[in-house]
């Protein structure tokens, strides 16, 4: 099975849901850089890749400072609980 969602579809829903205005860029063929800026600081980057694609599953890598990696770890824990609750 192939899915795909574009890059406007994800900042659409992004900011329909929560009000966030997102940056996505593609870094490489394996990975996307998002980023999302808060009116006090720098804008925060995230570097998201595909490590590697199974039958049933999806490995990713993200690269970030040390203090955002806590909150990317914790949003990452939120998504896939959302997508158990909602795939199964």
């Amino acid at each position: 099975m192939i899915a795909s969602v574009g890059f406007k579809e994800i900042i659409d829903f992004v900011k329909g849901k929560f009000g966030a205005n997102i940056n996505i860029s593609k870094a490489s063929d394996r990975a996307l850089n998002i980023g999302y800026k808060l009116s006090i600081i720098p804008e925060i980057v995230v570097k998201i890749s595909i490590q590697e694609v199974g039958n049933d599953r999806i490995s990713l890598s993200y690269e970030c400072n040390t203090g955002l990696s806590l909150i990317v770890h914790q949003a990452f824990s939120t998504i896939f609980r959302q997508m158990n609750t909602y795939c199964t």
